[in-house]
């Protein structure tokens, strides 16, 4: 029944729009309470979110993208550096046991212009 009554209260209080009261004592120090003073003028004072809260939050966002995207693509090089060295691995150690043979791999002949495609993703895609 206690927690009950806590949980209410607490709920009670996180509704109720907090005031804060701030005046200027009679030794001249401004102080802050969250009563009014009894002998003040009352002044109230509206103060609105800043604007660039949600535009904070966004940029946060953006950079984040921004930073995701950035480690996707260079897994994708990594990616595609570790598989065209091993295609090269793999032609090569095929092309040093039957020099004079067609190489075929994952199912279609392998040309000149493939070894030297595999070869510039290589040197473009490892070397980051």
């Amino acid at each position: 029944m206690k927690r009950i009554l806590a949980l209410v209260a607490a709920c009670a209080a996180l509704a109720c729009p907090a005031q804060v009261y701030k005046y200027v004592d009679k030794d001249g120090k401004v102080q802050y309470s969250d009563r009014p003073p009894d002998d003040g003028k009352k002044t109230e004072l509206k103060v609105d979110k800043p604007s660039g809260a949600a535009k904070g939050t966004e940029d946060w966002r953006e950079k984040e993208r921004d930073l995701n995207s950035r480690l996707n693509d260079k897994r994708r090089l990594q990616d595609e550096c570790v598989k065209a060295k091993e295609f090269l691995r793999q032609f090569a150690d095929y092309q040093a046991a039957h020099p004079r043979e067609r190489f075929f791999y994952n199912g279609r002949e392998i040309t000149p212009a493939i070894v030297e495609e595999s070869r510039r993703v290589v040197r473009d895609a490892c070397a980051n």
